[in-house]
């Protein structure tokens, strides 16, 4: 018993040198299979975005989760199989070197899975606690029900598909020399045919792959069908393949490529920026811009036929992605609905990042039923529809390929930038669901022939060089700079040439690493850089107070016209919410936690600010925010909404639209002489 201990002592006591000699030549399987766990269990998009492949019985997109997930450990396992061929390991004493290589590549491989496994155990954790707290409440409890049941399927399939790759690993035929691993290096031709055959294949279909990720229309189809968390899982696998070799190539020459690749790219993006603005349209529409006072003169004009008090709203529609995007357009569809002619009451739209997208598409949408005569509900529609679709697939399928080439490019090539893929996937969706190209289009076309019901848009960027706000609008902001937009840059000023409605919204909404800063030209050279207009401020509030006071400012000079401006707030962010001390990847997840956690206090803030102008504001006013309540599931900040979290979304506004908005029903029916009857909304 004594000598058996001691036999097992001395293997363990060269069993770690061993293996950590060995795992020094696979650090880049780790670090992807890292990323790979992350991305699963720490982004609130992949989690709404599985949760909806699980909710839906039959999706392609359920196939290509496994498919992905098992190539990943496939790619994996082989990469480290081959490299642990080729590399010049220093063992200490050749113990356990066969059982070594034998099976690391096998568990590394395995580990492919672990990310989802953890992701669906969590996701049934927390829907079988949310069961138990459902119980009065029979529609949640089958909508919770069904989850569960989808999770537990996808549990099993998941194993199954696990044990599928380890079977096959296992019991597959190989040539008992490939490990018997040697202490000096070996060569790619000393490798096994079948191997070298396999590397030739493999190689070979990362390039086409690359090629077809690089066409816009094909690829943003592609990736649509493949489904946007699984694009990632897929580029892990390409990029294990692909770093193989360059580290083959790398221990092999004794030269260091690595090095030389990261300083290329470096040295390369002095003069490879692709991410351009694009502008198109006639220089005259944007010096044919009036400034505010001008249009708000005219706007009310048409509108007050009376002495009675006539309420102006502005919206302030904060940023967070296709969630504000989705919140936004579709409250204030639901708010014309609920009390029809509201929109002619909104002179202007205050936006930021996901927020001008929804912006952007309630404007498009209502000039476009106006000159459709189109029925009540056509914007409500038309915004579920355009928000249904995946935005997030053809942006992540850009990130990890089109626009990972474009860094290894000497010269840039706009056609992979990855906004443009992302503005393109919106204009598309608007063409396909409107027949209307408005996307594409000036904003400044919006406001041709639609009676002045289209809100003026105040799209809010950030100033990269500044750090100051930067305001796209249809209306000449320099004309009141000096006094009301203090500090402010008029970004259409700027552009010189019209940009269209798509590049405006995505202008505003720049969420660091996923999408790039826009870059502006001047005389055919980069000129300035803009950011996500959350880093300036993320609520809009800031812009929508500057404009009432414009509007106040004008009081005196309307004889005969009384209104009073009042500001209305699309918060979406969270409330004040519990502190959790971050655990895991710490350095670089503080970062990013304290960045967008910023956003939402600075939200908070400001609203208080706005509060207390409108408490002492002589002018009078109302401050009226409209929440949505991030407690009840996920609603996520990226660019894709599973039909369950637009569900909960929808259902929440109509309730708040409906039960929720006295102050905006008063205000309207205090000026509504023939106080017409409420329209009943439907869930």
């Amino acid at each position: 018993m004594r000598n058996s201990l001691e036999d097992f002592a001395q293997k363990l006591k060269f069993f770690f040198p061993n293996f950590f000699a060995i795992l020094r030549h696979l650090w880049f399987l780790v670090l992807f299979l890292l990323i790979g766990y992350f991305v699963l269990n720490n982004a609130d998009q992949a989690v709404d975005t599985i949760t909806d492949v699980i909710t839906r019985t039959g999706s392609t997109q359920s196939f290509f989760l496994y498919a992905s997930t098992t190539i990943f450990a496939l790619s994996i396992w082989f990469t480290a199989r081959t490299m642990l061929i080729l590399a010049n390991v220093e063992y200490k004493k050749p113990i356990a070197i066969i059982f070594i290589n034998k099976w690391l590549p096998r568990v590394l491989g395995l580990f492919a899975y672990y990310g989802l496994f953890h992701l669906l155990f969590s996701l049934r954790a927390e829907n079988t606690a949310l069961l138990k707290e459902t119980a009065d409440d029979n529609q949640l409890r089958e909508s919770v029900q069904s989850i569960l049941t989808g999770i537990n399927r996808h549990l099993l399939w998941t194993a199954i598909w696990a044990a599928g790759y380890f079977i096959f690993v296992i019991v597959r035929k190989w040539r008992a020399s490939l490990f018997r691993l040697r202490p000096k290096g070996r060569t790619a031709k000393s490798l096994p045919r079948s191997t070298r055959i396999a590397i030739t294949v493999i190689a070979a279909m990362l390039g086409v792959f690359l090629l077809l990720f690089c066409f816009r229309s094909l690829g943003s189809s592609l990736a649509r069908s493949i489904g946007a968390v699984n694009v990632i899982i897929f580029a892990l696998s390409v990029y294990t393949i692909l770093g193989m070799i360059i580290l083959y190539v790398q221990y092999r020459d004794r030269l260091p490529y690595t090095l030389f690749i990261f300083l290329m790219v470096v040295g390369f993006s002095y003069f490879n920026n692709n991410h351009q603005v694009r502008l198109t349209g006639d220089a005259a529409q944007v010096r044919a811009r009036v400034p505010v006072k001008t249009a708000f003169t005219s706007w009310i004009n048409s509108r007050s036929k009376d002495s009675t008090d006539y309420p102006v709203f502005i919206i302030a529609a904060e940023g967070g992605g296709i969630r504000a995007a989705f919140f936004a357009a579709y409250t204030l569809a639901q708010l014309d609905i609920q009390y029809p002619g509201f929109k002619e009451h909104v002179f202007a739209i205050s936006s930021v990042s996901g927020g001008s997208l929804g912006a952007a598409l309630y404007c498009a949408l209502v000039a476009d039923a106006a000159k459709k005569h189109a029925p009540q509900n056509y914007v409500a529609d038309r915004t579920e529809q355009f928000l249904q679709e995946d935005f997030l697939a053809p942006l992540n399928s850009a990130f990890v390929f089109s626009d990972f080439v474009q860094k290894i490019l000497p010269w840039k090539c706009s056609y992979l930038d990855r906004s443009q893929w992302l503005e393109d996937s919106w204009s598309e969706a608007f063409l396909k669901y409107t027949g209307d190209s408005a996307f594409e289009m000036p904003l400044f076309n919006l406001y041709d022939d639609t009676a002045g019901n289209v809100p003026h848009l105040f799209a809010n960027s950030t100033h990269v060089e500044s750090g100051r706000k930067a305001i796209y609008s249809d209306l000449d902001v320099n004309a009141d700079t000096t006094e009301y937009f203090k500090n402010d840059i008029d970004l259409a000023a700027l552009a010189i040439q019209p940009v269209a409605l798509r590049a405006v919204a995505s202008m505003s909404a720049r969420f660091p690493f996923l999408t790039p800063a826009a870059t502006l030209q001047s005389h055919g050279k980069d000129s300035a850089n803009f950011v996500d207009g959350g880093y300036a401020d993320n609520s809009g509030l800031g812009t929508a107070v500057s404009i009432t006071n414009i509007l106040n400012s004008l009081k005196d000079s309307m004889r005969g016209i009384n209104y009073t401006v009042h500001v209305i707030q699309l918060k979406n962010s969270a409330e004040h919410k519990t502190p959790k001390p971050l655990t895991g990847i710490y350095e670089m997840r503080t970062v990013l936690s304290a960045f967008y956690n910023s956003w939402d206090n600075d939200v908070n803030r400001v609203m208080k600010n706005a509060k207390s102008y409108f408490f002492f504001n002589k002018a009078g006013g109302e401050f009226i925010p409209i929440s949505l309540n991030r407690t009840v599931g996920i609603m996520p900040l990226g660019w894709d909404l599973s039909e369950l979290a637009s569900r909960r979304m929808k259902e929440q506004i109509i309730d708040t639209v409906r039960d929720g908005t006295d102050k905006i029903k008063m205000l309207l029916l205090k000026y509504n002489h023939l106080n017409a009857p409420l329209v009943a909304i439907e869930k």
